[in-house]
């Protein structure tokens, strides 16, 4: 089987207004990306200071981080019991009672 090259026709823009306007857009995107790499170092550092200083899992102090942030701490332990449930029910016997997911 022969390989196919498939090619994309675009029009370059070709006044230097637009050329200007897409380079300044672009040169924004990428200092954006600087500084979220950045803030997710920064992120990552934090919680290996607190994990240590604490001596608290950096997993649960990630999810804890997470959830501040989504400010979903309710559906969070929601979820969690739900979880919890199912797997006590997938882990014991067919004989045990059947117990409720709210």
């Amino acid at each position: 089987m022969a390989n196919v090259i498939k090619k994309t026709v675009i029009t370059v823009p070709s006044t230097q207004q637009d050329l200007d306007e897409i380079n300044k857009v672009l040169r924004e995107i990428t200092d954006s990306m600087i500084r979220a790499d950045s803030e997710k170092e920064y992120q990552a550092e934090s919680i290996k200071e607190l994990s240590k200083k604490h001596n608290l899992p950096v997993k649960m102090l990630k999810q804890v981080a997470k959830m501040k942030h989504l400010q979903n701490s309710v559906e969070s332990f929601q979820e969690q019991e739900s979880l919890e449930i199912l797997w006590d029910s997938l882990n014991t016997s067919v004989t045990s009672t059947t117990k409720q997911i709210s």
